[in-house]
């Protein structure tokens, strides 16, 4: 994608934080995470969820609010890659 450094494809815990590390330790890097969902659920609360040991409800929160400051959340889907193209092909 032109103008990103950084292309994180999905917005889970591993993406959230994957993010937000390279952000931490550069400032600059012009960071993307595709995420197509507005809601990020945290799935490792669920093994409790089972349990009965944790509210489902409080499980999720909007998407907007986890994405970390300076890095844009594009809401979509990546299908394919060409990383000698250095691009995500058109759906």
């Amino acid at each position: 994608m032109q103008g990103v450094d950084v292309l994180v494809i999905g917005g889970g815990a591993a993406g959230i934080g994957t993010a937000a590390s390279i952000r931490r330790r550069d400032g600059e890097a012009q960071i993307t995470v595709i995420e197509p969902e507005s809601t990020h659920f945290y799935q490792p609360a669920w093994a409790m969820v089972a349990g009965g040991l944790y509210d489902q409800t409080r499980s999720g929160r909007a998407m907007a609010s986890c994405i970390p400051s300076g890095v844009r959340w594009l809401r979509g889907r990546a299908a394919a890659f060409e990383p000698a193209a250095d691009r995500l092909p058109r759906p």
